[in-house]
């Protein structure tokens, strides 16, 4: 059997456990044994089983750190299985450490399935630490139920009002495409943190009142600042409003003395500065 490292990540709902399962179903019929194992805290349908959502089930370890892993494996000292599969790996503090040290000095298969990112957009440590190690990974979508688009980011719509890890179903959380994610994820944030040369629009008043974002005054950020998000305004494309301190960009009209201006970014200029493209 090749030695191999397989990552299967995606947003809720996209089949990252089915497929790792059918990956160790896979495997058995080669003839090997695999070790499963699952996070302490996910008590949802079988306490004692991975189970996916469309009801494929197996026998599994539940363990509260990576170590709990290692030592799991270590323990079956002359039957120790040849392949490791976890799912929700990113619930397990320390998995990241651990898979790499059973790949790489335990001579393990390693299946992961688990969240890549966190319902606010942040990426999870212990997945992140896995991705140079795997030889395959697999990004599984699922569907936005609103859009009917492909899915690769999962929304928080219920339990607590904060984005740490709740374990949770269709009641609390929902696959969704990336505008709808930005567009919930907005409304949530009251301040963001702007990288320096984010290029955007100051705003206009137009006949009714309304700011909205000026083609004649481009303006960017000369330092990385904490802007505070004001509006979605959606038209052929949408635009995102915040309030910045004058003193943070670079102007070429006079503002009358203002020190907070209104400045639009489109969609493609906020994911560039908040994944750090237009340093």
């Amino acid at each position: 059997m090749n030695h191999e490292f397989r990552m299967y990540v995606g947003p809720m709902f996209g089949g990252k456990t089915t497929r790792m399962l059918s990956q160790v179903e896979r495997y058995s019929y080669m003839g090997e044994d695999a070790l499963l194992f699952k996070p302490l805290v996910d008590e949802r349908y079988e306490a004692d089983r991975v189970c996916s959502h469309t009801g494929v089930k197996r026998k599994a370890f539940r363990v509260s750190s990576g170590d709990e892993i290692v030592k799991t494996v270590n323990a079956l000292v002359g039957s120790s299985p040849s392949v490791i599969a976890v799912d929700e790996a990113f619930m397990i503090p320390g998995s990241g450490e651990a898979l790499r040290w059973l790949f790489v000095n335990g001579g393990h298969t390693i299946l992961v399935s688990s969240l890549q990112l966190s319902s606010d957009g942040t990426p999870y440590e212990e997945v992140q630490a896995m991705f140079p190690y795997a030889t395959y990974v697999a990004v599984c979508p699922a569907v936005d139920r609103i859009s009917k688009k492909d899915a690769y980011y999962t929304e928080k719509y219920g339990g607590r009002k904060d984005h740490a890890i709740e374990v949770g179903g269709a009641e609390m959380y929902r696959p969704r495409d990336w505008n709808g994610f930005l567009e919930e994820m907005m409304k949530d944030f009251k301040k963001l943190l702007l990288r320096k040369n984010t290029t955007g629009r100051l705003s206009d008043i137009g006949a009714y009142g309304y700011w909205y974002p000026s083609h004649n005054h481009k303006t960017k950020l000369l330092i990385d600042c904490e802007a505070v998000h004001l509006a979605l305004w959606k038209n052929q494309d949408p635009y995102y409003a915040f309030k910045i301190k004058a003193g943070n960009l670079a102007l070429d009209i006079d503002l009358d003395g203002k020190k907070e201006v209104c400045v639009w970014f489109t969609e493609e200029e906020l994911i560039r500065s908040m994944v750090g493209l237009n340093e």
